[in-house]
């Protein structure tokens, strides 16, 4: 299952960097977009990140719980990725918003993962 974790975690962190990039643009641009853009992104990184794929030499979990689970790691994986780069900018350790972030990702990671239908395999 770790292959499953490791690519539902890069393909997260993919997005929430390529969305903090562009956020300052979004922001001039539509304002009243700009001021939700990150939580957009979050949720459709953390739900990229949790969608139960095939991955070359492993199977999906069969079970819900075991795709819940893999959503989940594979969610805060995401997080855990961007999370240097966040620190990096950050004059100090904005704990509300690295709690509500883990948060965000355990519970999208869960839902995405144990709901979505198990992927096809050959």
């Amino acid at each position: 299952m770790a292959p499953l974790v490791v690519g539902g975690a890069s393909r997260g962190f993919s997005v929430l960097l390529i969305g903090g990039v562009v956020q300052p643009w979004v922001g001039q641009l539509l304002p009243a977009l700009g001021y939700v853009w990150l939580l957009l992104v979050a949720l459709a990184a953390f739900a990229w990140a949790a969608r139960p794929r095939a991955v070359s030499g492993a199977q999906p979990p069969a079970l819900r719980l075991d795709r819940a689970v893999v959503g989940t790691a594979a969610a805060l994986g995401s997080y855990a990725l961007v999370l240097p780069l966040v620190l990096s900018v950050a004059d100090a350790v904005p704990w509300t918003q690295l709690l509500l972030t883990s948060l965000t990702a355990l519970t999208v990671g869960a839902l995405v993962g144990g709901l979505a239908p198990a992927p096809r395999t050959a």
